[in-house]
């Protein structure tokens, strides 16, 4: 079964005990577009992919492996 990107970031997110408004500081996004992401009302760029595996402290290869678990 596939797992929808913003099930990951969501969980990951919160996994990591940061606000929406954290991570989004972190990542360099509006919390409106990690609110976005995470409802799956968009979808992210490769270059922003990257930003948010670099904030979840994880390889960009690692959040696709769990997109696809």
């Amino acid at each position: 079964m596939q797992v929808s990107f913003s099930n990951v970031l969501k969980q990951e997110r919160l996994a990591t005990g940061l606000s929406q408004e954290k991570f989004a500081e972190k990542v360099g996004l509006s919390m409106h577009s990690i609110s976005l992401l995470e409802t799956g009302k968009q979808q992210p760029t490769l270059p922003t992919l990257n930003r948010i595996a670099k904030a979840l402290d994880i390889k960009t290869s690692e959040l696709l492996k769990l997109i696809e678990k």
